[in-house]
């Protein structure tokens, strides 16, 4: 498999200040590169310098952001003597690259050139630029050059000549005619590294090193190759493990690489307090995942030799221009060693009984001297090579790690038999363990350690741990601590970014208002309001990071809208209320728009939320209003009322209902638009009849049933009050009856016989003039009957006794002689008993 070529920089046409060719020589997150002189002449020579010959196959630049070249030729050269004098070049071709216009100068193109030559020395000509605003000294830059091959002198080093000869033919001209050769073959390649034909490992790709911290990605490499070794004894388990241990560590060096740029950039602007905490934070997270990882376990070493194992995987070469200037401690030794292959260290020989009495020796002094870690590792392992090791912060405890590591299930040891403490002594110290057990926080997974990425980078590790920690109180007080920070602006929240600040925090609560417990609940809604009314205005970072933050945030809160605990769903309508409310964040549009969004579900919504949603949104329309900035918009609020009024829950059809009425108030008829036509098809549902009886009584109008109702009693009371008339009347009739029986009686029992004889007389001739008796009979009939207003129309007494005329419009029917009949007539048809259309009087 083909590795990386270690090579040196040996001339250049020329480099701008801070930017020479040594800067190519080294693979980092914090490279500078290499850029031409302002204004200089082209094209631009570069030379390098491998350690030997070698049979090279790819080559791999990486082009500056904005200080482009139109192409780069390239040029392989062969020596004997490994003289650049003597060697001669010949020209591979070239490839050309982009402006970059389209990415805004922001992109760095990386061109790879896959070739199978030998040679030490490779020469590359960089042409004239493109030309754009960024470039204004017309110049071109290389961030960084990989070369990929082999080394031909070690490549059967160590094998019997024949056995070389075989392996050529084997290799080159592809001739294997048995199984035993093809056996053979693979044990005599017992690294895998030496197949030829192989794919190049990602881990030696330009790509790998530019994005990855430099200790990290050699120690990847360690373990690639362990991994390969394991796959070849056929250690399945083991590989798997190494494999899982890389992915890990290839996004931990990433984040490393990360912090080192960070702290380059601090230290640029001589701003140390940054570059101090960058450093801390880089030292705190590498030590974190190097124990949660059992770095040592994977590697297969004694806990003992860790210290120098770790000083020799680190062992990474240095940038030779910018990081000497900055740390001026560093052992020129390191520049020197750019030259040998990272692959081939080697370790000391150590003496066992010395390592463990100096670390003995650590553990007693650690308590009275407050050594660093490093300095310990330092005079413990004097006589290791002056190595780059790696940077430990000071909470760091080499014995915690080894008691970790030998006691994995964590298992207290019972006391001596021969030693025995007094009870009260054991008792003391349970209760110090079960403290520390109590207070000890758990480390993070891969999966945890990927969501708090961002949390860790600005709020350290501790408050991460805090966070996805099992402990509620640990939960809480990460998050008190974090709402204290905002409110009174400490060092944390003063030297980052407050942009990355508020991201953090938003992080933070996408996690914790999912909490089930109430009290880390309640204290996540203090940090969101904290973050949204006072840090955000205070920090000036305007509406779009609060529309941004509601945006992800709200969504969360209306779900807990639907939990089983009433205080619950208290507490998250309460909370989403006082933001809307906020001054801070008045007319902002992302309340209402969440607030009012229709459920998702595949069947019905559940139904405690859906209550709580439409209860909640009935409160807001009234603080927030209708159809105007900030405000509802009538076609969002009734997606989700009409949802909520076809709901099989009776309490949320209710919700919706009187939702609707308060919103019926405001909008008035348009709201009507929205429901089926008000007729009697449609008021056969109980349900619209409802809610078009509510309406109604919005508009102060009497419902159909009201208007019904009262129809009904009005004609109700009109029978009755004709009963009683058609009562009063046969009352009257009856007496009048009587009275004209007796006065006829008495004038009969009065008069003369006489009289009866002219009386009879004056009819039988059909006399024209009546008696004075018949005058005298007639007037007091009327007299009789004139105490009634209708009597006046009847022209003589003597009809007043006829049972087949009416005495009020003197109708005449033969059928008023039946009994009941008269009566009848008199309660409907009598036009003299009707009650008037005006006054309603008889």
């Amino acid at each position: 498999m083909p590795k990386k070529l270690p090579f040196e920089v040996i001339h250049v046409s020329g480099h701008d200040e801070g930017y020479s060719g040594k800067e190519l020589e080294v693979h980092s997150p914090t490279t500078r590169g290499w850029q031409s002189l302002r204004f200089c002449e082209y094209p631009q020579e570069i030379i390098f310098s491998l350690k030997e010959q070698c049979k090279i196959t790819k080559i791999q630049v990486l082009s500056h952001q904005h200080n482009i070249g139109s192409k780069i030729e390239f040029f392989i050269g062969e020596s004997k003597e490994q003289s650049l004098r003597s060697c001669s070049f010949s020209r591979l071709g070239y490839v050309q690259l982009a402006p970059n216009a389209e990415a805004n100068y922001q992109a760095r193109e990386l061109k790879s050139v896959t070739l199978n030559k030998d040679g030490i020395f490779v020469k590359i000509l960089v042409h004239r630029n493109h030309i754009n605003k960024l470039n204004v000294y017309n110049q071109v830059g290389l961030v960084a050059v990989n070369i990929l091959g082999y080394q031909l002198s070690k490549e059967f080093e160590g094998q019997h000549p024949q056995e070389k000869t075989e392996d050529v033919v084997n290799y080159y001209m592809n001739q294997v005619t048995s199984e035993d050769e093809v056996v053979n073959t693979s044990k005599l390649n017992a690294s895998p590294r030496y197949e030829y034909g192989k794919e190049i490992s990602p881990y030696d790709d330009l790509a790998f090193d530019m994005y990855q911290d430099s200790e990290t990605a050699q120690l990847i490499r360690k373990l690639d190759e362990k991994k390969h070794q394991a796959i070849i004894e056929e250690r399945y388990d083991y590989a798997k493990k190494l494999k899982e241990a890389i992915f890990d560590l290839h996004k931990v060096g990433q984040k490393l690489g990360k912090f080192e740029v960070e702290k380059r950039r601090a230290v640029e602007l001589e701003d140390f307090d940054t570059a101090k905490k960058k450093k801390l934070q880089s030292d705190e997270y590498r030590v974190h995942v190097y124990k949660q990882l059992d770095i040592y376990d994977l590697l297969q070493i004694p806990k003992f030799e860790k210290d120098q194992v770790l000083q020799n995987i680190t062992n990474v070469p240095k940038q030779p221009s910018t990081v000497q200037t900055l740390s001026p401690k560093i052992d020129s030794s390191i520049t020197t060693n750019t030259k040998s292959e990272p692959e081939e260290v080697r370790l000391p020989p150590i003496n066992t009984s010395s390592t463990i009495n100096n670390i003995n020796h650590h553990s007693h002094t650690s308590t009275t001297t407050a050594r660093s870690p490093r300095q310990q590792v330092e005079e413990n392992m004097s006589s290791v090579e002056a190595m780059p090791e790696i940077n430990v912060s000071a909470t760091y405890d080499i014995d915690e790690c080894l008691s970790q590591s030998q006691n994995k299930n964590d298992e207290r040891p019972l006391p001596s038999l021969n030693n025995r403490k007094s009870q009260g002594v054991i008792e003391e110290q349970e209760n110090e363990n079960d403290t520390h057990n109590e207070t000890e926080l758990p480390l993070l997974n891969e999966k945890e350690e990927r969501e708090a990425e961002l949390i860790i980078d600005i709020f350290g590790m501790n408050v991460a741990q805090q966070l996805y920690s099992k402990s509620w109180k640990h939960r809480q007080t990460s998050l008190t601590s974090l709402a204290d920070e905002l409110k009174h602006s400490t060092e944390v929240t003063e030297e980052q970014p407050p942009k990355s600040v508020s991201r953090a925090v938003l992080a933070v609560l996408k996690k914790s208002l999912n909490d089930q417990v109430f009290v880390v609940l309640n204290e996540s809604t203090t940090l969101l309001k904290t973050l949204l009314q006072n840090y955000i205005p205070e920090k000036s970072l305007g509406k779009a990071e609060v529309t941004f933050v509601l945006d992800k945030l709200l969504p969360i809160l209306m779900k807990r809208l639907g939990d089983s605990a009433t205080r619950t769903r208290n507490l998250a309508s309460d909370v989403i209320i006082d933001i809307a409310n906020s001054k801070e964040i008045k007319n902002c549009s992302s309340i209402p728009n969440i607030v009012s969004q229709p459920i998702k579900a595949k069947k019905q919504a559940p139904w405690r939320l859906l209550k709580s949603q439409i209860e909640l949104m009935q409160k807001l329309i009234k603080d927030l209003g209708m159809n105007k900035p900030g405000g509802f918009s009538t076609e969002n609020v009734m997606k989700v009322l009409l949802l909520g009024l076809e709901h099989p829950h009776n309490d949320v059809r209710e919700a919706a209902l009187s939702c609707i009425v308060d919103v019926y108030k405001i909008v008035k008829e348009p709201l009507k638009s929205f429901f089926p036509p008000d007729d009697a098809n449609t008021r056969k549902n109980p349900l619209y009849t409802k809610l078009f009886d509510s309406l109604d009584r919005a508009d102060g109008k009497m419902t159909e049933s009201e208007k019904k109702a009262a129809t009904k009693k009005k004609k109700e009371d009109a029978e009755k009050s004709k009963m009683e008339e058609v009562k009063a009347l046969q009352a009257q009739l009856q007496e009048m009856r009587s009275l004209a029986k007796v006065q006829v009686q008495e004038n009969e029992n009065e008069a003369s016989p006489s009289t009866r004889e002219e009386n009879n007389n004056t009819k039988n001739n059909n006399g024209t003039k009546a008696t004075k008796t018949d005058i005298d009979k007639k007037s007091l009939v009327a007299s009789r009957i004139s105490i009634r207003p209708i009597s006046q129309r009847h022209k003589d007494s003597e009809e007043v006794l006829e049972e087949d005329m009416c005495i009020f419009c003197g109708e005449r029917n033969e059928k008023f002689s039946n009994d009941g009949v008269l009566d009848i007539h008199y309660w409907k048809s009598c036009p003299l008993l009707q009650r008037c259309a005006g006054c309603s009087q008889v």
